[in-house]
This record gives C-alpha cells, structure tokens and sequence, in this order.
C-alpha cells in the first residue's frame, strides 16, 4: 500500500507593508470580515485609514455592520461618540444603552 508522501508547506511570511496594502484593496466589508477572521488586527486598519474616512464609513454603517465593527473593535470609542452625537437614533442598543458602551461593562463582557 502506498503511503502518503504529502508534506505541509511552510507558510510564507508577507512583508507589512504588503499586509496593509492587501487590506486596502479590500472592500470596507471585506475588510471587517479580515478582521474577524484575526487576519488583521484593528490597529492595522486604523493604519490604512485615515480618521475622516473612519468617519465617514461609521456614519454609513447599518446595524449589522455597526455589530461587526463591534465585534472586532475598529472604531475607538471617541469615533462611536461621535456617530452617537450625529445620529442617536441609528446607534445599536444593548440593553438600552449604546452597544458600544454597553460591551466594555463586566456585565456583558462575562456573556
């Protein structure tokens, strides 16, 4: 019986700059989906972005984006306050509070 010969390849390591430059090509969903992945991490997209563009794309987010930005933490905290003062009606609630505040409690984060 013949055996299986199959190696693993080792993984080919990308040099930072070509990460950031793989992460700008995506699309902004693309990106969020990269991120929870673990592909990336949220420091590297804030990297790529500058804070009127993160802007911008928060102000666009629906609902369920606005989950999945939670979920891998691109936006800072003073970056959600800021779409909470623009648009208090549109934010994501937990609970009855802002989502994103609500997830940095002991409360919800034991959940």
């Amino acid at each position: 019986m013949a055996r299986d010969h199959t190696r693993q390849l080792p993984p080919v390591e990308v040099e930072p700059e070509d990460r950031l430059r793989r992460l700008k090509r995506m699309p902004f969903h693309g990106q969020l989906a990269a991120l929870g992945r673990g592909e990336y991490s949220s420091s590297e997209w804030r990297a790529i972005r500058a804070p009127a563009q993160r802007l911008e794309l928060l102000f666009g987010l629906g609902e369920d984006a606005q989950i999945d930005a939670l979920r891998v933490a691109c936006f800072s905290l003073e970056e959600w306050c800021a779409f909470a003062r623009r648009y208090p009606e549109r934010v994501f609630m937990l609970g009855g509070e802002f989502a994103f505040i609500a997830i940095t409690t002991p409360e919800w984060c034991e959940r």
